[in-house]
């Protein structure tokens, strides 16, 4: 992810968010006000459970927070809500043939 930030004209900055309830979120990307946020999971399904941290986050940034990603095994991408979203793994690394 930083190699392809570095690509950009105005790069990110890349962290990871924890609460002191231990929900955390993988990778966060901020860029000036706006903030990306994407977690990553090894499975093809998502539940509710795998967008807690997400949500939190969402909810506590605001209109700061642009989008949430679960970067997982599915199949086919998905919306669950206005600012979140389902992104196969490998549709987001550009690799084709990956199975579960």
């Amino acid at each position: 992810m930083r190699a392809l930030d570095r690509l950009s004209s105005r790069p990110s900055s890349l962290c990871f968010w924890r609460t002191s309830a231990g929900r955390e979120v993988d990778l966060v990307l901020e860029r000036g006000r706006d903030v990306v946020a994407v977690e990553i999971k090894a499975s093809g399904t998502v539940t509710a459970a795998d967008t807690a941290a997400l949500r939190e986050l969402r909810d506590g940034l605001g209109d700061r927070f642009r989008l949430g990603i679960v970067a997982c095994l599915a199949r086919n991408p998905a919306v669950l809500d206005r600012k979140l979203c389902v992104a196969p793994l490998p549709s987001l690394l550009g690799v084709e043939g990956i199975s579960r």
